[in-house]
């Protein structure tokens, strides 16, 4: 498994830098989340706020094509779809009463699949529902 950090000194430095880097995946946890959405422009998806998580993406839970751009590719496409020249972004944020009915079918899903970090994220944000 691979990702990155990177550490800047204002909001918009943050944007410049991922709108460079354009990640296949992007969550964002901030007080901000309404500013990141409406500033970011190249990512693959966008998930925002602690409640949201790539698994909830990748096992359809939460409604987004994952067929994402890779290797810079959101600069100027977005995920597959007829209306791949119009560039839409997606992104999730998910509600935290939604928690439970999405990370249990995730950590069931992941389980099968063998997908222990995908299960983990799921456990992760269960617990601290639960907690």
């Amino acid at each position: 498994m691979r990702g990155s950090v990177v550490l800047v000194g204002s909001r918009e430095d943050a944007v410049a830098v991922m709108d460079e880097f354009t990640p296949e995946h992007l969550e964002v946890h901030t007080a901000e989340d309404d500013w990141y959405h409406d500033a970011l422009r190249n990512y693959g998806s966008l998930f925002l706020g602690h409640w949201s998580t790539v698994a909830y993406s990748d096992k359809g839970m939460a409604g987004t094509n994952h067929t994402l751009p890779t290797a810079g590719g959101a600069k100027h496409s977005a995920g597959l779809s007829v209306s791949r020249y119009l560039k839409p972004l997606t992104y999730q944020r998910v509600a935290r009463e939604a928690t439970p009915l999405l990370a249990e079918a995730v950590q069931v899903i992941s389980a099968s699949e063998g997908m222990s970090a995908h299960e983990a994220t799921a456990t992760l944000r269960l617990r601290t529902y639960a907690g």
